[in-house]
């Protein structure tokens, strides 16, 4: 992250946004320290760089979709050891790797059963993501989950923590209000539990930010009767409490509101065409180590005229009207 950068980008449905040249405009202005760039196949692929290209300082988490990609460590029902293998995956994905860019890697992985198995399948692919230079972002865990064993983090999923500890890679969660901090602030578990086995803090980035079900009817902000204003001013403020002190120390490194742009059945998240959220949210996001501007200097306040000073100078006014006066007439 820079200086100044947002701590709240987007998780950005590329190929379903309807107004390019809005986002371009409002991408540029936000400065975003991270976007989830989501595409749902390889044709799409120029979109990211596209993309890249508007908000060269942000970190690009590219997200190739697959209705598997939450059980790519589970058994193939043929009796294959993967539902795709770790090379298999960093092959398939690497066509959208890439210089400032983080792979998801997984999204919402089932955490109770076969956990064993997800740890496995993690550190067998960030050893090969590795040895080709790629950066991750592995795991994108659903809200509350991992799971917690009393008030710590699982103890489970520590293979994980260790694998992503002192790497380039990344440690993704998705994180929804209603509720700290169960559902909102859950990263500081991760933190704490890394602590706790003598292991390096991953970098963490949440790859889903925004409001969600908390077991009744509604979902998305739209649902709850929200303006986009209010709704980015909670974002906003949730952000700059629970997320700003943790980035300013290197271990968050930004939330990526979901969505803008809808890839179907996403419309009550979606903030495409809500201008009220943006101008709310450029005003209220809290930006990584946000520097003060510099004040100049005040000017020198000058020293008060004598009478002398007056009347040198009214004298010098008269002599240049004089001669211009004579300019004028050719005298």
């Amino acid at each position: 992250m820079k200086p100044g950068q947002s701590l709240i980008g987007m998780n950005a449905h590329l190929p379903y946004i309807k107004n390019w040249a809005q986002f371009h405009t409002r991408m540029q202005a936000l400065n975003p320290a991270m976007v989830v760039a989501y595409i749902d196949n390889l044709n799409d692929a120029n979109l990211i760089t596209r993309l890249q290209a508007i908000v060269p300082d942000t970190l690009i988490v590219s997200r190739l979709y697959h209705p598997q990609d939450g059980a790519f460590h589970l058994k193939r029902a043929d009796g294959a050891e993967w539902v795709a293998s770790p090379p298999d995956t960093v092959n398939w994905l690497s066509l959208i790797a890439g210089s400032g860019r983080a792979l998801s890697l997984l999204n919402e992985p089932g955490t109770t059963a076969d956990v064993g198995r997800l740890c496995k399948w993690v550190i067998d692919t960030l050893k090969v993501a590795s040895a080709r230079g790629i950066v991750c972002c592995v795991g994108n865990f659903s809200t509350g989950t991992p799971p917690l064993a009393g008030n710590e983090w699982d103890m489970g999923f520590d293979d994980i923590l260790r694998a992503v500890s002192g790497t380039p890679h990344y440690l993704g969660l998705h994180e929804y209000l209603p509720g700290e901090t169960y559902r909102i602030g859950r990263l500081a578990m991760a933190i704490r539990r890394a602590e706790s086995i003598g292991v390096k803090p991953p970098k963490i980035l949440i790859t889903e930010y925004g409001v969600d079900t908390d077991g009744g009817k509604e979902s998305g902000y739209k649902t709850r009767g929200w303006t986009g204003e209010y709704y980015a001013t909670m974002l906003c403020d949730v952000a700059q409490r629970v997320y700003l002190p943790l980035a300013n120390t290197g271990l968050m490194h930004g939330a990526a509101v979901f969505s803008y742009g809808n890839s179907g059945g996403w419309e009550a998240f979606d903030v495409e065409g809500d201008a009220a959220f943006f101008d709310a949210l450029y005003t209220n996001a809290p930006r990584y180590k946000a520097i003060a501007p510099v004040q100049p200097p005040p000017a020198p306040i000058a020293p008060p005229l004598t009478q002398a000073d007056v009347v040198r100078n009214l004298v010098a006014d008269i002599s240049v009207m004089l001669k211009e006066l004579e300019r004028i007439v050719g005298a």
